[in-house]
């Protein structure tokens, strides 16, 4: 990726990780979560502070005949990689998108 470049990525049904190369940085703008048991936390491989709560739900899926929708958790986090986003938990599925910021 070069900067500028967009992502949107899906964190599955295991614990997951989002990690940008050395030397890349990614800010993280929007999560979409829908459920009740896993969290997205900041991670730094060995400490971790909370990003969205297990309980917190962006909304449920508002659909139409073509796709469903969900309200965004719009927000702003500089990722890169000493400090980068994890999914802990085998239930809920994220996604999270932003741009490459750095390289």
């Amino acid at each position: 990726m070069a900067i500028g470049d967009c992502y949107s990525v899906l964190l599955g049904t295991g614990t997951v990780t989002r990690q940008p190369s050395s030397g890349v940085f990614e800010q993280v703008s929007s999560a979409v979560h829908y459920g009740a048991a896993d969290q997205l936390l900041i991670y730094n491989g060995s400490t971790s502070v909370v990003f969205i709560d297990s309980s917190m739900q962006t909304g449920t899926p508002e659909s139409d005949v073509h796709s469903p929708r969900y309200n965004p958790y719009n927000n702003a986090h500089l990722s890169g990689n000493t400090v980068y986003m994890r999914k802990e938990g085998t239930t809920d599925l994220y996604g999270i998108s932003g741009v490459q910021v750095d390289a």
